[in-house]
């Protein structure tokens, strides 16, 4: 498990994506899924880091996202 990771959620009506980089800038690469609320919290629990950093890209959604998101360890 990695110590910290670096996210981006972008996130759409249909669709969403999560990029992901290690606390070097390293990007890992993303993962894009059907958005729903069960998909957010799946794509962030699958990020093997003991600590998380979550952007949002701001939007019509972003506020439902952070409260989906704000569950997930």
């Amino acid at each position: 498990m990695r110590k910290i990771a670096h996210l981006a959620l972008d996130v759409h009506a249909r669709n969403s994506v999560l990029g992901d980089m290690d606390d070097k800038g390293a990007f890992r690469g993303n993962h894009s899924f059907t958005t729903s609320e069960n998909n957010i919290i799946n794509a962030l629990q699958a990020v093997n880091a003991q600590v998380k950093y979550l952007d949002i890209e701001e939007g019509t959604l972003a506020h439902w996202a952070a409260q989906v998101a704000s569950v997930v360890n």
